[in-house]
């Protein structure tokens, strides 16, 4: 079929350096603006249920935390606050968790957390806590999350149950698999092979 016009895209938020630095900017209709309220050093961006959730450097320019904010950029909430990495952050379908990659046991770990930045819990994979894991997203019916990993010696994408579990080796790329995102109907997934 053809490609959609840019009158048939939907509205998203994306990662621009137009300013200088990394923040985040809106599409709508064509047109293109910086969402009002984000700050250099602001990336990450993912959406579900009338909020954002990104990682920002607004507190420390050295140490990410997670926050989120209206579609509009209004009412931004820091969900974060320790002296570790936290980034990568992706909303459940319904807006009630965060799923985020935190260095706070010393490698990149999948932890979980309530939208409001409550009940932060470091998810069991299956994995060595030594393992390192990245780039979660939540599957679009909100069960299953996404996620990359090396536990098999290269980085591989493996899917786990969102309340924790034994994960699931999704890809065997030889050269590896990175950084996945789900379909809009969640029967596919797009990921980037290692070169």
């Amino acid at each position: 079929t053809a490609p959609p016009t840019t009158g048939q895209l939907p509205d998203f938020v994306y990662v621009s350096r137009q300013n200088g630095n990394d923040q985040l900017f809106t599409y709508k209709a064509g047109a293109t603006a910086l969402l009002p309220g984000s700050v250099a050093g602001d990336n990450d961006p993912q959406s579900a249920h009338g909020r954002i959730v990104f990682t920002g450097h607004r507190e420390n320019p050295l140490n990410a935390d997670i926050y989120s904010a209206n579609n509009d950029g209004s009412d931004a909430l820091r969900l974060t606050t320790n002296g570790q990495e936290d980034y990568q952050p992706s909303p459940s379908p319904d807006g009630s968790q965060v799923v985020f990659v935190s260095l706070r046991s010393g490698t990149s770990r999948l932890w979980i957390m309530d939208s409001d930045g409550s009940n932060q819990t470091q998810m069991s994979t299956g994995a060595s806590t030594s393992t390192p894991e990245s780039a979660p997203r939540f599957s679009p019916d909100g069960t299953t999350i996404l996620f990359d990993s090396p536990r098999t010696g290269t980085s591989q994408l493996f899917t786990m149950p969102a309340a924790g579990g034994e994960a699931t080796q999704l890809t065997h790329e030889a050269t590896g698999a990175f950084d996945g995102s789900w379909s809009a109907d969640g029967k596919s997934v797009f990921y980037i092979e290692g070169l």
